[in-house]
């Protein structure tokens, strides 16, 4: 139950959420589908996380997340509006342990290493967008059926 993954890890992190604004916007086309859970969890955790940590201080943090089923395959989209960062830059170490890209924030650099093994570990793949300045996407793609 996607909706009931996304709830535990917003209430890991419920500290941080109400200490900020932002706004989170969910649309789960398909709710359920075959993962392990505190993976999901977990994934669910790192990407808010990060949307906190690099989050523009001067605006509202908006996150939009959709699920749906696409060619018998689960399909997670997770956007936000923070400050993004080079993709080209990070090159090789995007998805490396305890790699930063940005190094004025706090944090530890195993978010997006987490959700690549996690993903994996399940049978998906995941991709991700990102600028300077323009926020970021990932979009994960589970199996449907193990």
């Amino acid at each position: 139950d996607a909706e009931a993954c996304l709830r535990k890890a917003q209430m890991s992190l419920s500290n941080e959420l109400a200490s900020s604004r932002f706004s989170l916007t969910s649309d789960f086309s398909t709710r359920n589908f075959y993962g392990i859970e505190p993976y999901v969890v977990s994934i669910f955790y790192n990407l808010l996380s990060n949307s906190l940590k690099f989050r523009k201080e001067e605006k509202e943090l908006e996150i939009r997340i959709t699920l749906k089923e696409v060619d018998q395959r689960t399909v997670l989209e997770y956007q936000d509006n923070g400050i993004g960062f080079d993709l080209e830059a990070a090159g090789e170490n995007l998805f490396k342990p305890f790699k930063r890209f940005h190094l004025h924030r706090e944090g530890k650099g195993v978010g997006l290493y987490m959700i690549k093994i996690q993903t994996e570990a399940m049978g998906g793949t995941g991709a991700i967008q990102s600028k300077p300045g323009m926020g970021f996407t990932s979009v994960i793609t589970f199996l449907c059926k193990p």
